[in-house]
């Protein structure tokens, strides 16, 4: 069984002085375990990708690459 949340992270980059809340993944299936820490901001945004990756049961095998293309534009 796989599951799929969202962690938050407390970003230890301070601009203008202030700490930033950054959204990560983390995928854990009997294949293993995956994250992805400081995907985005946009927590909304993590969500939906978060969502598409539990639509088609990604394995956390994949988790880098999809980030990757996600934060590249390359996924709709």
């Amino acid at each position: 069984m796989r599951m799929y949340r969202i962690e938050e992270v407390i970003s230890h980059i301070v601009v203008e002085g202030r700490a930033h809340t950054t959204y990560g993944i983390r995928i854990e299936s009997d294949e293993g375990c995956a994250v992805v820490e400081d995907v985005s901001v946009d927590r909304a945004a993590v969500a939906a990708l978060r969502r598409r990756m539990y639509e088609g049961r990604l394995s956390p095998l994949h988790l880098q690459d999809v980030v990757e293309d996600w934060l590249d534009g390359g996924l709709l």
